[in-house]
């Protein structure tokens, strides 16, 4: 059975709800560089088994609810180098076994506490290089185990004690120009 499945720097613009249904047991997909500009809701649905996806430097303006229903073996997400400006909210709570999601250079102006609500062994969020300005204050409320806050570059001019929840917190980034 195929583990690793290579689908980056092709011209891939949509992906459809059945789109991998063949491919159920690898653990790595990568769709990166591709013009990726709307995955279906279920799309992913059904791979169980996998590890890591990267959607990096594609055109995703939004993520859907659905769009990562059922990876529950998702250890590891790159969405960096799109356009999301929309994250539906509980868009990412399939995810419990996520501990890295990357979200930098995107159009991310607004963040929730649901966005995040389920994702209890996420240690590492970057959120750099966005247009974030404030951040309420239960935005972060549950990422216990999260160790690495990057949301540099941003345009945050209130954090609302937002970072107080985070007790297992080693490294914040908050740089600016």
């Amino acid at each position: 059975h195929i583990e690793i499945l290579q689908l980056g720097g092709n011209k891939l613009n949509f992906l459809k709800s059945n789109f991998l249904d063949n491919f159920q047991s690898f653990s790595y997909l990568n769709l990166s560089r591709n013009q990726l500009s709307n995955i279906e809701s279920y799309s992913f649905s059904n791979l169980k088994f996998i590890i890591e996806l990267e959607l990096y430097e594609n055109c995703l303006h939004s993520i859907y609810k659905y769009t990562f229903f059922n990876l529950i073996s998702l250890e590891i997400l790159h969405l960096d180098h799109n356009r999301i400006s929309r994250i539906d909210l509980e868009s990412f709570c399939w995810l419990k076994n996520l501990y890295h999601l990357n979200l930098n250079h995107n159009l991310i102006s607004l963040l929730k506490f649901k966005h995040f609500e389920n994702l209890i062994n996420l240690k590492r969020l970057d959120l750099a290089y966005n247009l974030i300005k404030n951040l309420n204050s239960e935005v972060f409320n549950n990422l216990n185990s999260l160790e690495i806050l990057d949301l540099s570059f941003n345009r945050i001019n209130n954090l609302n004690n937002s970072l107080l929840v985070l007790n297992n917190l080693k490294s914040v980034y908050l740089a600016s120009t």
